[in-house]
């Protein structure tokens, strides 16, 4: 989707209460945007899915299942999944928005990590997922895309819900595909 179709979202309320406010990424799976709670009246983020995915019966399937998974996990280190359905607009998930940006942004514009901040991001990355794993959530595509900052540096894991279904959507994997991204899976 062209970035004037993501612009076009600009101003919707989807699920009667999410007003999207702008544009906040994309990916695979969704185009992602910051919008406001109209009813708790707080940010946050609104994930639509793209129009082959929201048209692709098994994964609508498995993206039911994981996001009810997700939103299940209650840590301070994987972005809270607060809500989710269908409107006008397709599926969507409403997550915890996390405006620090991603590990990736920061290393495109050419930060890099002291000692101490490389062990703490590693460290809370290894606490989100031992927490998930202990729940038998496995995420599948650990990158630094999916490592999302609060304001305050908190570290949270982001697309829990997404890595699972993708692998079961027939749009965008094979059977027997590698499921990742290609550029952090090991060889």
């Amino acid at each position: 989707m062209a970035m004037s179709q993501i612009d076009e979202h600009i101003g919707r309320v989807v699920g009667g209460r999410y007003r999207l406010v702008s544009p906040a990424g994309t990916g695979a799976s969704a185009h992602v945007y910051l919008a406001e709670d109209s009813k708790l009246s707080r940010k946050v983020a609104v994930k639509l899915l793209h129009p082959a995915l929201a048209e692709d019966a098994t994964f609508l399937r498995r993206f039911r299942a994981e996001a009810k998974a997700a939103a299940a996990l209650q840590h301070p280190n994987v972005m809270r999944v607060f809500d989710w359905g269908d409107d006008a607009s397709g599926p969507f998930l409403v997550l915890e928005y996390l405006g620090g940006g991603s590990l990736a942004s920061m290393f495109y514009s050419g930060k890099r990590l002291s000692v101490e901040q490389a062990v703490k991001v590693g460290i809370e990355a290894a606490t989100g997922l031992e927490y998930a794993h202990r729940r038998g959530l496995v995420h599948r595509d650990i990158k630094p895309a999916n490592l999302l900052f609060d304001e305050e540096s908190r570290l949270c894991i982001a697309d829990f819900g997404l890595a699972r279904a993708l692998a079961e959507s027939a749009w965008t994997e094979p059977v027997g595909a590698l499921l990742g991204t290609a550029r952090y899976a090991s060889p």
